[in-house]
């Protein structure tokens, strides 16, 4: 992931510097790719680690984010700030690839 998340970044770089559309367009793939790769391996680890943990009655994570009871107290799971903040640079990342296009215009 964090090959992903590099390569992602440094083709972003060089995309912005550069003004290449192409180069933008590559990184914003490489981005949607990574994002789609995370939530498949946060899935799995969850259903995995769900079917080789015996809770005893207690319910098992079973969803990406949510709240469940553990005893007397409530438990929330989900993603941490590093996960928002990459969409986030997606969604800026859409945003340079128009205005590289508005440029060429």
């Amino acid at each position: 992931m964090t090959g992903l998340v590099l390569l992602t970044s440094l083709t972003t770089a060089i995309g912005a510097i550069l003004r290449r559309q192409l180069i933008l367009t590559v990184s914003l793939i490489i981005s949607i790719i990574t994002i789609l790769a995370f939530l498949g391996d946060v899935a799995n680890a969850v259903s995995g680690e769900c079917a080789n943990t015996d809770v005893g009655g207690a319910s098992c994570i079973s969803s990406l984010v949510g709240q469940g009871g553990s005893g007397v107290s409530i438990v929330t799971w989900g993603f941490q700030a590093g996960f928002y903040a990459f969409i986030a640079s997606t969604i800026l990342l859409l945003g340079a690839l128009q205005a590289v296009k508005l440029r060429k215009n």
